[in-house]
């Protein structure tokens, strides 16, 4: 799919007015296989990574005519893919503050638990989270811990779990549903945000995983999102944050086993007179789904799509099929990814 503003730019570039429609192709995990693709896209519902298109070649396929772009996706990282872009270029040279992943929930940013006033390591549990025969129980998670850290790959969580799962590299933090209280919180980490639109974009990433493989519909949830100037100062009350506080509260929301929630900045509550540049801790609560569901934490993004530039679009898009379903690229492996565009009259 070419979409609308790509076809603008190549119109640009056919006629030496622009540099180029296609620099750079981009994977994400936000869309679901089968999802139709509109044209009008401004951005990846999910995007995980941008790399330099390497190599561009013509070709026939069938009847039909193809533009093919290629590039290599990153060797150490795992992608569970089920979106891809072209890029005219690596970021927005027009944004002040560009789109770019806040947290992706690795080793590296450090995030623990918060219980009360107390916090505590997440600690990463290795070996497989359950039973992984006979038949009937394998893949259910018996471990009792209500946070921890673990592998998307490890062996209780691709076992009889078809279509579930994070998506973006190979570790997520897992949150049952009654924590009572407990949350994940990360301190000293810049969230500055104070150049952007509120019509810009913030995405949440997760994934849901029933204890039980036997499971039917995934649960409504709660989630609360909260950056802070100073995390010593009380919060009694989320629709009226203290100083120094925004609050992005999303309330009984149907899930399904991936989901993307996303907000506009000017809809996540704030204090008076709060200021984006000042935010060093982000803390996140789930809660309200039960003893029989985890929440698998899986990354926050931010996506300028406000500020113009008509040199930067979107050129193409696709998403996979639903006979394809996601693809995945594991950790420590080649891969080496090609998007085609159709040439018609």
């Amino acid at each position: 799919m070419i979409t609308n503003k790509g076809r603008e730019l190549i119109s640009k570039f056919l006629l030496g007015q622009a540099p180029s429609y296609a620099s750079f192709i981009s994977f994400g995990c936000g869309a679901e296989p089968g999802q139709d693709v509109i044209g009008n896209e401004d951005c990846m519902k999910f995007e995980m990574l941008r790399v330099p298109i390497s190599s561009r070649s013509t070709l026939a396929e069938g009847a039909l005519d193809k533009i093919s772009f290629a590039g290599d996706i990153p060797l150490e990282q795992q992608y569970e893919i089920t979106e891809v872009g072209i890029w005219s270029d690596a970021s927005n040279a027009a944004a002040q503050s560009d789109s770019r992943v806040l947290f992706a929930f690795t080793p590296d940013e450090n995030w623990q638990i918060r219980d009360g006033v107390d916090a505590n390591p997440i600690d990463f549990i290795s070996q497989p989270l359950g039973p992984l025969e006979p038949a009937g129980v394998a893949g259910n998670i018996t471990v009792t811990d209500l946070i921890f850290a673990c592998d998307a790959d490890n062996l209780s969580l691709v076992s009889n779990r078809p279509g579930q799962g994070a998506r973006f590299l190979n570790r997520t933090i897992m949150i049952r549903g009654n924590t009572g209280g407990q949350r994940i919180f990360l301190d000293g980490r810049s969230v500055d945000l104070s150049l952007n639109s509120g019509y810009d974009l913030m995405k949440l990433a997760f994934a849901m995983y029933p204890r039980d493989t036997t499971w039917t519909a995934s649960p409504n949830v709660d989630i609360t999102v909260r950056f802070r100037a100073d995390p010593n100062i009380p919060i009694p009350d989320d629709n009226n944050p203290p100083a120094g506080t925004a609050v992005w509260k999303m309330t009984n929301q149907p899930t399904s086993e991936f989901n993307v929630f996303e907000t506009e900045l000017k809809d996540i509550k704030t204090s008076d007179s709060f200021n984006w540049a000042g935010i060093r801790y982000t803390e996140i609560e789930f809660n309200d789904f039960g003893s029989d569901w985890y929440a698998g934490v899986d990354a926050i993004r931010f996506d300028n799509i406000s500020t113009p530039n008509p040199l930067y679009v979107m050129s193409g898009y696709a998403i996979v099929s639903a006979t394809t379903g996601t693809i995945i690229k594991r950790a420590n492996t080649n891969a080496y990814a090609e998007f085609r565009f159709g040439l018609s009259v």
